[in-house]
C-alpha cells in the first residue's frame, strides 16, 4: 500500500490499456492504432480468446471539426472481415466529449453488416454479439486535421 502524504497529490491510476493516444481522426475512414509496437498493414493489434468481452472508453477532442465525425469498434474471425459492435457519431465541431463502448455480451442476434468501410453510419449503436478473434478501433472525420481520439480499452472474462 502506497503512502499518501498531505502535502501530495497523486495522480489517478490508469485503468486498461491503451490503443489510441491524441491519434489524428482521418478523412478516410482507417484503424485508429498508434501505440508501439506498430502494427503491420492488414493485422490487427487486438487478438482475442474465447469467452471476453470489452469495455472501452473514448475521448474525442474536436477543434474546426465541420461535419459528422464517426468512431466504430468492429470485430472479425480472422479472415478480415469485419462487423460493427459498437459506435458512436457526433456532430460537434469543437469540445471534449468523453463516450462508453462496450461489446461481447452473448445472446441472441441476426443482422447484416451494411455499412461499407468509410461510410457514415448516422446515428450511435450496437449490435449484441460475442466478440469474434481480433478487435479494432475505425474512425472518420470530414475535416482533417481537426479532431483527436484517445481509446483505452479493458477486456473483461465473461466466466
Amino acid at each position: 500500500m502506497a503512502i499518501t502524504y498531505a502535502n501530495i497529490l497523486p495522480s489517478p491510476p490508469k485503468n486498461g490499456m491503451p490503443y489510441a493516444t491524441s491519434v489524428t481522426v482521418p478523412t478516410v475512414e482507417a484503424d485508429l492504432y498508434n501505440q508501439s509496437p506498430a502494427v503491420p498493414v492488414g493485422a490487427s493489434p487486438v487478438p482475442l480468446i474465447y469467452h471476453q468481452a470489452i469495455s472501452a472508453d473514448l475521448v474525442l477532442v474536436l477543434v474546426g471539426a465541420t461535419g459528422p465525425t464517426f468512431v466504430v469498434l468492429q470485430t472479425d474471425m480472422g479472415d478480415g472481415v469485419y462487423v460493427d459492435l459498437a459506435w458512436i457519431r457526433t456532430l460537434a465541431t469543437s469540445g471534449t466529449l468523453t463516450y462508453s463502448l462496450a461489446a461481447g455480451v452473448g445472446g441472441a442476434n441476426g443482422f447484416q453488416q451494411t455499412r461499407a468501410l468509410g461510410t457514415d453510419p448516422l446515428a450511435s449503436g450496437s449490435n449484441q454479439m460475442p466478440l469474434g478473434s481480433r478487435l479494432r478501433f475505425t474512425g472518420q472525420t470530414v475535416t482533417a486535421n481537426t479532431v483527436t481520439a484517445t481509446i483505452r480499452y479493458k477486456l473483461l472474462p465473461l466466466r
